[in-house]
């Protein structure tokens, strides 16, 4: 028996956006960023800030399943070490 892969996390802002009943544009202006922010955010292109998560929470009026397995933002270091 095989496990199935969770949806990426693109996959859940996506369906998150259109249960709110929300265009792209429409949701970057409520979390202030562009409509093309939102596109790549969408398509797996960006991965989501913490932050900008929260406000697409917040826009959208819903929840992102994350497990202890799910990485969100890879950490790097600002500056070269």
């Amino acid at each position: 028996m095989t496990k199935r892969k969770p949806p990426a996390l693109n996959v859940h802002i996506r369906a998150a956006r259109l249960a709110a009943g929300l265009h792209q544009s429409e949701l970057g202006d409520r979390i202030g960023v562009t409509q093309q922010h939102i596109q790549q955010l969408e398509s797996g292109k960006r991965v989501p800030s913490v932050q900008c998560l929260i406000a697409i929470c917040k826009a959208t009026d819903c929840e992102f399943p994350i497990d202890k397995k799910t990485v969100l933002v890879e950490a790097r270091p600002r500056r070269p070490v």
